[in-house]
């Protein structure tokens, strides 16, 4: 059996050459000084006994005040001690016995790893925010809460293992820390993400659904209507949306003209509609400071055309 010593101290020569620990596990020394932990097994197929050679990873030296952090870590990284090599060897005969080679185990066990890592509610929640169809700094504002508020929680766990107590843990938590507008808007996107994760099969259900009401509702404070004197061009749209259509204009170009651009991406980007859009802005901006001159009615725009509404 190989000593510590020995492995640390071996030199590299012209050629590889190899020290033998026993039970199959020996150290590779190859010209470029790396030394590699190797497990030879026989596997057999049917009658036929099959040699073949398991890479286990390289020798390393545990530094000194290594953490157990570090050491997981490194050895993630393929980098083994003399007495882990060993213990990997053990691991490596078990499946041998069970017919498994080990190589192809690791291979399916990467590609488990692969799997899980895309199934995390973090992963999940990153595709629903790209199916989007939002502007950039929404997204941005949204993935910041998620960031804050969500993912420290649950964001490493599979979807698939959340669970009711989990959300409720973060609805309650968020509503201490962050109120509870941020609390309903975790909620709110939590559910969304799980819908996805749900019919991509990464999740069975959605673990926010039995939990949507533990959140006490927000206190709604009722103020008296502004009139049109009182109301700015840039006034709350719920207050300026319930003026115009007391006023009689089209509910479709209050809200073309209470946004701060055209939702439709098509219209957005082609812009044949601006003229429109500049008449009216003038008619809106006109009524509401009072002046009748205009009658309550806008132009809806078709095509390259203005089509008059009532």
């Amino acid at each position: 059996m190989l000593t510590d010593t020995q492995c640390r101290t071996a030199k590299p020569k012209d050629k590889p050459y190899k020290l033998s620990d026993g039970k199959g596990l020996y150290q590779e020394i190859k010209p470029n000084g790396v030394k590699a932990w190797r497990y030879r097994f026989e596997l057999r197929e049917g009658d036929v006994a099959k040699e073949s050679i398991f890479a286990i990873g390289d020798y390393a030296v545990a530094p000194s005040g290594e953490t157990q952090d570090e050491g997981q870590a490194r050895r993630a990284g393929r980098r083994f001690t003399l007495a882990e090599a060993r213990d990997e060897r053990i691991k490596a005969r078990s499946l041998v016995k069970q017919g498994i080679n080990p190589a192809h185990n690791r291979q399916l066990e990467r590609i488990k790893r692969e799997q899980e890592s895309a199934t995390t509610f973090e992963a999940v929640a990153n595709e629903w925010l790209a199916l989007k169809d939002w502007e950039e700094i929404t997204k941005k504002r949204r993935l910041d809460m998620l960031t804050r508020v969500v993912f420290p929680k649950i964001g490493s766990l599979p979807a698939k293992s959340i669970t009711p107590a989990h959300i409720l843990d973060v609805l309650n938590t968020s509503a201490k820390k962050n109120g509870l507008t941020v609390a309903t808007e975790a909620k709110r996107t939590m559910s969304g993400v799980f819908e996805l994760a749900v019919s991509t099969l990464r999740a069975e259900s959605d673990p926010v659904y039995p939990v949507r009401k533990a959140l006490p509702a927000n206190k709604t404070q009722h103020k008296r209507p502004l009139d049109s004197a009182e109301i700015g061009p840039h006034a709350t749209r719920t207050t300026g949306s319930t003026r115009l259509n007391e006023l009689g204009f089209s509910s479709d170009w209050i809200e073309r003209q209470l946004a701060h651009a055209e939702p439709n991406a098509v219209r957005r980007n082609r812009g044949f509609d601006k003229p429109c859009r500049v008449e009216g802005r003038r008619r809106i901006s006109a009524a509401m400071a009072g002046n009748q001159r205009y009658p309550h009615w806008l132009f809806l725009p078709d095509g390259n055309q203005c089509t008059r509404l009532p």
